[in-house]
């Protein structure tokens, strides 16, 4: 997050440096005046008047906007520099009339995500929690955008090529598991489960691909539309076998993938972006981090990569027989699922560079399922009799 950092540029060009020594130090009526920006636009950072009621409500003495932003779902985090040291600014990404419009419960979400984060910090799970406004709340809602800071947490996202972080993050999402298990309030988000929602995107992409039929062959798709609906009624057929509903539920992270586990080290420093989390079977935050593996190395690698990661799952939480023959099927549904989001989007867009450039996502990742499916003989035994440490 601190790589390539712009330059810094204060509000007020006169007198720069003693008013970014005022920002961090002098009193607060000066602070608001004396904000200090990321020079890059296309970052969306805060704006003045945006920056001086976060100083307002949280009582610092000032806040200095500290290199390029980092991009999540749904949220913006910066990294600023305080009187109460480097902290996390984190905000709602969006207008304040698109917020409301998408996301009319947008507080409660939030509220919700700090309940967990905190529950989590009680119990030594690595987090970074949320810090309190001068009203003992955890975040400020300025000018209709809600605003978070945290401790910032000087961490490198996880390599999914190395095993010790492998396991290490599979050891962590084990325990978290374990804590949310027993969590006693009511999880940031309520939806659907993962075979509906999957069933849904199925039917909307049959209803898509007859409107695209005759301009597959432009979109250099016509092969891998085949492939990929070769497939798809044996994805669908083993989802409905599946008895999803029988497996053990928690509150999952719902987004458990590199960028949201930051490492020091082998060692995790934090995990972080808990909009996702929801009551849903434990099995599909393995199947989704799994997923995302898919492609990043040839076969056999890969075939380590996901021996260390369910051993190390397996040894802090042991998986059910049941859990065990489900998770190859989950494992192909959430990787069919993602060329399903992939094809509706390309579906929706009108032009044909947009479409181009989907299209030669959408092909990579039919080769990533096929790729996957070719080893489902494999893949499945590792998961019926886990590899030992």
């Amino acid at each position: 997050m601190t790589e390539n950092l712009r330059e810094l540029r204060a509000v007020d060009k006169a007198g720069q440096q003693d008013q970014l020594d005022e920002t961090i130090n002098g009193d607060h009526s000066k602070a608001k005046k004396t904000i200090v920006i990321n020079d890059d636009q296309d970052n969306h950072p805060p704006s003045a008047q945006m920056i001086g009621e976060i100083i307002s409500a949280y009582g610092l003495e000032g806040l200095q906007i500290d290199g390029a932003s980092l991009e999540g779902t749904g949220y913006i985090t910066f990294r600023v520099i305080t009187s109460k040291g480097i902290l996390a600014l984190r905000r709602k990404k969006g207008s304040a009339a698109k917020i409301m419009a998408k996301h009319p419960d947008i507080g409660d979400s939030i509220e919700g995500q700090h309940r967990l984060i905190l529950f989590l910090h009680g119990h030594g799970f690595p987090v970074a929690p949320p810090l309190l406004t001068k009203e003992k709340g955890t975040y400020v809602s300025v000018l209709g955008i809600p605003c978070s800071l945290y401790p910032f947490i000087e961490g490198q996202p996880m390599e999914p090529g190395n095993l010790r972080q492998l396991r290490a993050s599979a050891e962590a999402l084990a325990k978290y598991h374990e804590l949310t298990a027993s969590y006693p309030e009511e999880p940031p988000l309520s939806q659907a489960p993962f075979p509906q929602l999957f069933s849904e995107k199925l039917r909307d992409f049959r209803q898509y691909s007859e409107t695209l039929d005759g301009s597959l062959s432009t979109l250099g798709m016509a092969e891998s539309i085949l492939a990929f609906k070769s497939g798809l009624d044996e994805i669908e057929t083993e989802m409905q076998n599946l008895s999803y509903n029988s497996l053990p539920k928690v509150v999952i992270h719902g987004d458990y993938k590199p960028g949201n586990i930051l490492f020091q080290g082998n060692n995790v420093a934090a995990v972080i972006d808990f909009a996702r989390s929801r009551n849903e079977a434990r099995l599909f935050d393995i199947a989704k981090t799994i997923s995302g593996l898919v492609g990043t190395s040839d076969d056999a690698t890969f075939l380590h990569m996901i021996s260390a990661f369910i051993t190390a799952y397996d040894s802090t939480f042991p998986l059910s027989t049941r859990e065990r023959m489900a998770l190859f099927p989950l494992i192909q549904a959430r990787v069919a699922s993602k060329n399903l989001d992939r094809f509706i989007r390309l579906a929706k867009k009108k032009e044909l560079a947009e479409r181009l450039a989907k299209a030669h996502r959408f092909n990579a990742l039919v080769q990533h399922l096929q790729s996957l499916r070719n080893n489902s003989e494999a893949i499945t035994r590792l998961f019926q009799e886990p590899a030992t440490s």
